[in-house]
């Protein structure tokens, strides 16, 4: 397995973003990684996410949005962030025949899956903690696009997580016939998980990188 880490010049917005390649030896699939809204791909969750999906033979490609490789917290206006994941698409359709998946963590996630008119051949998509509503408002649902969306969806929830009521993400899977739903037990947005749990962080990273093996399997 080997990890490089390079930069990718967009055209569409004038700048260069980092990148990170994890690419084991024998994958059976390659995921478009997009990150959280405010931390980029150096971010410990997704270095590790990436290594531990590697030794499950699944390939990914994580990439900084714009705004964040210029130091920025606050994400631009959507527009932006589409246009990045829509190139770092291209680049990797264009440089490994693997089956391709969108991905990403929280933001990153739900900014794949509002553009998938303009990523051809996906075969699915992969969520590490969708960000269902802003915290303390589950009224305000950020899943009305999610239901027009016919390629298989895996979502990884952590049971804590203030983005995601848990009743509000059953009634959605619920009602979502391409949709399929992982707990992991006692975890937050990010899957830390309390010591009383007695599961870690690690813990549901491996178990999210043997879920996310099983449905590339099933999908590619």
């Amino acid at each position: 397995m080997k990890t490089e880490e390079n930069t990718l010049t967009l055209s569409s917005l004038e700048g260069s973003i980092s990148t990170r390649l994890v690419l084991p030896d024998d994958p059976v699939a390659i995921l478009v990684l997009a990150h959280g809204a405010g931390a980029g791909i150096s971010h410990q969750f997704m270095q590790d996410i990436q290594q531990e999906m590697g030794k499950n033979n699944i390939a990914s490609f994580a990439f900084n949005f714009l705004y964040r490789e210029q130091g920025k917290r606050t994400p631009f206006r959507m527009t932006n962030p589409m246009k990045a994941f829509e190139e770092v698409w291209a680049h990797v359709a264009a440089t490994h025949d693997l089956p391709m998946f969108v991905s990403g963590k929280s933001y990153g996630g739900r900014v794949g899956s509002m553009m998938l008119d303009r990523l051809p051949s996906c075969r699915g998509l992969i969520f590490f903690g969708y960000p269902f509503h802003p915290p303390g408002k589950p009224e305000k649902l950020r899943t009305e696009h999610l239901y027009d969306i016919t390629l298989p969806m895996l979502f990884l929830q952590g049971e804590r997580d203030e983005f995601a009521t848990a009743d509000l993400v059953h009634d959605f899977v619920g009602n979502h016939e391409y949709a399929r739903l992982i707990w992991l037990e006692d975890g937050d947005h990010s899957w830390k998980a309390r010591k009383k749990s007695g599961f870690s962080q690690a813990d549901h990273i491996r178990r999210a990188a043997v879920e996310v093996q099983t449905f590339c399997a099933n999908h590619g």
